[in-house]
């Protein structure tokens, strides 16, 4: 086998892996931003650490709520979660996330837009 063929083999293997989610968590104190040409998803949250507690998470930017993009809501938009099965949450490319201080994590998969 030459050496062409053997790369050409190995990115036909290789290629349907680079499109898989990458699974991300987000910590509290620190401002995350969504990458160019990827969509986070919102798909979890830790228990809250907190009786009385502020804000869960905070968008700026661009976010769809629900799987069929029915609704988009821009600008910054403040999260509380009352339980910790939600609605789907997609956010854009270029949006900030702040994840509240009731929260100790948030669990995100970026996919490509």
């Amino acid at each position: 086998m030459s050496t062409l063929q053997y790369l050409v083999i190995l990115a036909i293997l290789v290629m349907p892996f680079s499109s898989f989610a990458t699974e991300l968590t987000l910590k509290v104190g620190k401002e995350h931003t969504v990458p160019e040409a990827k969509i986070w998803l919102i798909k979890g949250v830790s228990q809250p650490d907190c009786d009385v507690c502020t804000s869960d998470l905070i968008i700026d930017g661009q976010v769809f709520v629900g799987g069929n993009y029915g609704l988009t809501l821009w600008g910054k938009v403040e999260f509380g979660f009352n339980k910790i099965e939600h609605a789907e949450l997609r956010v854009s490319s270029g949006s900030k996330l702040f994840v509240g201080d009731s929260r100790g994590k948030l669990f995100v998969q970026e996919v490509d837009e």
